[in-house]
């Protein structure tokens, strides 16, 4: 391999990305190493990349050829370059048990060159047709769809294929991997989960809350109930049965509620005319009477 080559290029291939290390045949020393998302975008700068740190005869060591390494393989291939299918590097590891904890490219192929020389270059093992292949123009229209539509994702264009009349669209899955393939997806980074925030006072009485509720009776008629809760311990400080949910029922409750608990420092409420007068208008009766006992309404 010295004799015929001065560098291999080895690539350890996942779904999302691919890890590429150039590595001297006689020094075994790492020239330059990349780690490039697996896509076609992706795919295209990695012969550019090669040629500068190894501008002489060079020979690309790839595992899976016939499928996470397919695309680049095709693209090294248009370019004129020597390609080899290696064996399963992730396999050498575990039988040699000495760098299991890494996946690193120059790692793989520095011991898949101890085990076996590499072998000769070999075409690609991806079958020559494939029947169930997205055909060329309905790929060729979903891209188009996306460049005119960037916010359109993969559910979208299956949508929009389906109500065009397109006989036999591409499920929603098949449209992503076409997306990806012309990258045209945007990976996002992982976010931390949101945080979210309870919504609780940190005293008693700090806040209370207020609402009526329409229930019906066992001969059909309708009544209310008049709910007050503490926002603190979620402590139902009354629950008060009227017929007719007025804004005098609405105090009568509320009044109870203080005589056996204190008066809280602030009081929630819709904006129901039992507690709220319209914008413009005077308050209406609860209102005043909140404001005499010093109660904040929000």
């Amino acid at each position: 391999m010295q004799q015929e080559y001065d560098v291999v290029i080895g690539g350890d291939p996942d779904r999302d990305t691919i890890d590429l290390a150039i590595l001297d045949t006689v020094t075994g020393g790492v020239r330059a190493h990349l780690a490039q998302s697996a896509d076609g975008t992706g795919y295209a700068r990695i012969p550019a990349w090669a040629r500068r740190p190894a501008p002489g005869r060079r020979i690309w060591a790839l595992e899976g050829t016939g499928s996470f390494a397919g695309g680049l393989s095709d693209v090294l291939a248009q370019a004129g370059e020597d390609v080899t299918e290696v064996g399963s590097l992730k396999r050498a590891r575990a039988a040699r048990r000495t760098i299991t904890s890494t996946r690193s490219a120059w790692h793989a192929v520095r011991l898949h060159a101890n085990i076996r020389a590499v072998p000769e270059p070999a075409r690609s093992r991806r079958p020559r047709s494939s029947p169930a292949k997205t055909p060329d123009e309905v790929e060729a229209l979903i891209v188009r769809l996306r460049i005119d539509n960037p916010r359109w994702g993969a559910r979208t264009l299956h949508t929009k294929l389906v109500q065009a009349g397109l006989e036999n669209p591409p499920v929603v899955s098949t449209v992503h991997r076409v997306l990806k393939r012309h990258g045209l997806v945007n990976l996002q980074s992982l976010r931390k989960p949101q945080q979210w925030k309870r919504f609780e006072r940190i005293a008693p009485n700090d806040l209370w809350q207020i609402d009526g509720t329409q229930v019906a009776l066992g001969d059909g008629s309708k009544a209310w109930i008049v709910d007050l809760i503490d926002d603190h311990a979620r402590y139902a400080i009354g629950a008060t049965a009227v017929r007719r949910f007025t804004v005098q029922a609405a105090w009568s409750a509320m009044e109870t509620a203080v005589t056996e608990h204190g008066a809280p420092r602030q009081l929630i409420s819709d904006n129901g005319l039992q507690f709220t007068s319209r914008k413009g208008q005077k308050p209406v009766y609860f209102q005043d009477r909140l404001a005499a006992l010093g109660v904040k309404q929000l």
